[in-house]
């Protein structure tokens, strides 16, 4: 986190980052239904944009994502003092858990 917040994903980083959102939302655009095929995809976009026909409109915001941008907002967002930390152990294995973790007990 620290790394993206001082400089930023590298220019091939944001590269892949972009064909991949733009290969997903082809992919999800090829089947009918199911698990997130076309209906569920203009669903989603109904839902949260108000807008079934958001598509093209969310394509073009992955397509013009800068690492500047993603640098302020990592910076803003994804802050130290803003982030919780879980440590699954077997009760044997505390030596496994994050340093300063809290142990809990299910009742």
């Amino acid at each position: 986190m620290a790394a993206l917040q001082a400089a930023g994903p590298a220019d091939d980083e944001m590269e892949r980052a972009r064909t991949s959102a733009d290969a997903d939302f082809v992919y999800r655009t090829q089947t009918v239904g199911g698990f997130g095929g076309r209906s569920d995809l203009l669903n989603m976009y109904n839902v949260l944009a108000g807008d079934p026909g958001y598509g093209p409109v969310d394509r073009r915001r992955y397509a013009e994502a800068d690492a500047a941008a993603l640098r302020r907002t990592a910076e803003r967002c994804l802050r130290q003092d803003g982030r919780v930390a879980l440590s699954v152990v077997p009760a044997a294995g505390s030596a496994a858990a994050l340093p300063g973790s809290v142990q809990v007990h299910p009742r």
